[in-house]
């Protein structure tokens, strides 16, 4: 993966899809715990069919997987994808504050990531969150609380 690409996280994503292994998807978590993600954020007065964050500071947009499985919504390298797509991806959080808001949310199975570069998407699982939340790397420590990571344009 080059260094400078403007979509790390897409490119890593590809990795994923052209290569099914451990260490592909190993590589994107990597990517992943270090990028900002879009996501359809809404404030307090949530519409159908979002999550609340924290205590009811914003919602983010579910979707579904083939096989009717809830996830967070998310889009990888914002900036691109919002050229690209016309989904209103409307606001950016950092891979904590993703955690976070999967883990926060009952019903949700996990977080499903699109590709800003291609029409492809990549799953976290939620034992896959739990697991990076319950020991997460020194660079996600330490920051501000993970509700106060996004910012709408």
């Amino acid at each position: 993966m080059a260094g400078n690409s403007q979509t790390p996280l897409s490119d890593a994503i590809a990795l994923c899809v052209s290569e099914n292994t451990r260490a592909r998807y190993e590589e994107f978590i990597r990517v992943f715990l270090v990028s900002k993600m879009g996501v359809i954020a809404s404030g307090p007065q949530r519409e159908p069919g979002t999550y609340k964050a924290g205590k009811d500071e914003f919602g983010v947009a579910i979707g579904g997987t083939p096989d009717g499985r809830k996830m967070v919504l998310a889009c990888a390298d914002r900036a691109v994808f919002v050229q690209r797509y016309s989904r209103p991806f409307n606001a950016e959080v950092d891979a904590l504050a993703l955690l976070n808001i999967a883990i926060a949310n009952p019903d949700c199975e996990g977080i499903l990531i699109n590709s800003a570069t291609s029409e492809h998407s990549i799953v976290i699982e939620r034992a896959r969150v739990a697991a990076l939340l319950s020991s997460p790397p020194k660079r996600l420590i330490g920051k501000k609380p993970w509700w106060k990571f996004w910012a709408s344009e």
